[in-house]
C-alpha cells in the first residue's frame, strides 16, 4: 500500500510539472491553449464598441506577427469581453465573424483590432469542417466558444456559452 501513494505522488508531482512547464512554455505571455477546445479560425477584435470581429482560417504569417501585434497594441489588454449572446440554429451555419468581442486596457478603453484565436469545445452538438471556419450546428444543447488574445503579451481568454436550438 505503501508503495501505491509513492508511485502516486510521483506521478502527479510529474503532471504537475508538466502543466507548470506548458502554462509558461514556448507560446509566451499570452493565455495557454485548452486541450478542451480546437482552434476554428483566428482573427482580430472589434474595431469598436460592440462591432463584429474580423475571423479566418489562416490571417496571420510568422514572419509578420510581431509587428502586427505591436500595432495593435496587444501588449495594453488587460481583458476581453464579448458583448452579446450567442445563439446557433440546427442546419444553419455559424460564421466566427458574427461574434463581437472587445478587447479593453485597464483603464476599460478599447484596444481595436488586437489579434485572437476562435476556438471552440469538442462537441457532439456541432461539427466543424477542417479549413472552413464555419461551424454546422447538428442538435439541439450548448457549446462554448474559447477567444483569446495570441501575441506575446499577457492578454486575456474568455468563454462564451452558445444555445444550439432547432
Amino acid at each position: 500500500m505503501v508503495r501505491v501513494v509513492i508511485v502516486w505522488m510521483a506521478c502527479s508531482l510529474a503532471v504537475l510539472c508538466c502543466e507548470e512547464a506548458r502554462a509558461t512554455g514556448p507560446q509566451g505571455r499570452e493565455p495557454p491553449p485548452d486541450d478542451n477546445f480546437g482552434t476554428i479560425a483566428e482573427g482580430h477584435t472589434a474595431k469598436t464598441v460592440g462591432g463584429p470581429i474580423e475571423a479566418g482560417y489562416r490571417m496571420f504569417s510568422v514572419p509578420d506577427f510581431d509587428m502586427v501585434c505591436q500595432r495593435a497594441r496587444a501588449d495594453a489588454v488587460a481583458t476581453l469581453r464579448s458583448s452579446a449572446p450567442v445563439r446557433l440554429r440546427v442546419g444553419q451555419i455559424f460564421e466566427p465573424h458574427r461574434l463581437r468581442i472587445d478587447a479593453r486596457d485597464v483603464a476599460g478603453r478599447l484596444v481595436p483590432r488586437v489579434p485572437i484565436s476562435i476556438e471552440l469545445e469538442y462537441s457532439e452538438v456541432v461539427d466543424v469542417p477542417v479549413a472552413d471556419s464555419t461551424v454546422r450546428p447538428l442538435r439541439p444543447g450548448t457549446v462554448r466558444f474559447r477567444v483569446r488574445t495570441i501575441c506575446d503579451a499577457p492578454g486575456d481568454a474568455i468563454v462564451i456559452t452558445a444555445d444550439v436550438v432547432r
